[in-house]
């Protein structure tokens, strides 16, 4: 059948597309030619990201019963302050099993905005890094069991008596994207309805 509600999408090391499905509480993994190498049961999947080195696969997920729409697709104001998001690592793509997950709280104002992730895969230890509050960036250093925070983006701007920027996804601004790093292909997936799209690089 294939992905119906994609919201996040990253390749590994070798180019394979992973996408989130947070209908069909799905990952979806496609080769270099668009055929379906895996489906690895997540739920409420929202952003993915694979660490380049060891394969592992991390997933950021809502919490609870899923919702018509996914975090971040109506304004924060209406009741999304105080939800929580997990994030999970799991093993590489042969064998995706639950490593480790943590809790994250979301807190927000009432603007639309939607929680992003991205692995560091050549940091000791790997580090993760998260929007899961309007208004910040928090990066995460991986320890035993868990993540501990390591750096507050938005408590350094403040504390250079500067104001934040905002971050994070919009209703508005709902494409997707990957990027292959073996072909430099980049996978787009976006809009309502979503239509998804490759690009390759000019040679």
């Amino acid at each position: 059948s294939g992905p119906s509600y994609v919201q996040g999408l990253a390749c590994d090391a070798q180019g394979r597309l992973y996408v989130c499905d947070y209908a069909q509480d799905k990952v979806w993994v496609y080769d270099e030619k668009g055929s379906l190498v895996k489906a690895i049961l997540v739920p409420n999947p929202r952003e993915i990201d694979v660490h380049k080195k060891t394969g592992e696969i991390y997933v950021l997920c809502e919490l609870g019963a899923k919702r018509e729409k996914p975090l971040g697709m109506e304004t924060w104001g209406k009741g999304v302050a105080g939800k929580k998001i997990v994030l999970k690592k799991l093993g590489p793509l042969n064998d995706p099993k639950p490593l480790v997950q943590q809790e994250f709280e979301v807190t927000a104002a009432a603007v639309a905005s939607q929680p992003l992730l991205c692995v560091d895969s050549w940091a000791t230890p790997t580090r993760v890094w998260l929007v899961h509050r309007t208004q910040s960036v928090t990066v995460y250093a991986e320890k035993a069991g868990g993540w501990e925070l390591e750096d507050d983006f938005e408590k350094d701007v403040q504390g250079a008596g500067l104001a934040p920027c905002f971050f994070g996804g919009s209703a508005e601004m709902d494409d997707k994207f990957g990027v292959d790093p073996v072909r430099g292909h980049l996978y787009v997936w976006g809009g309502f309805p979503s239509t998804a799209g490759t690009f390759s690089p000019s040679r």
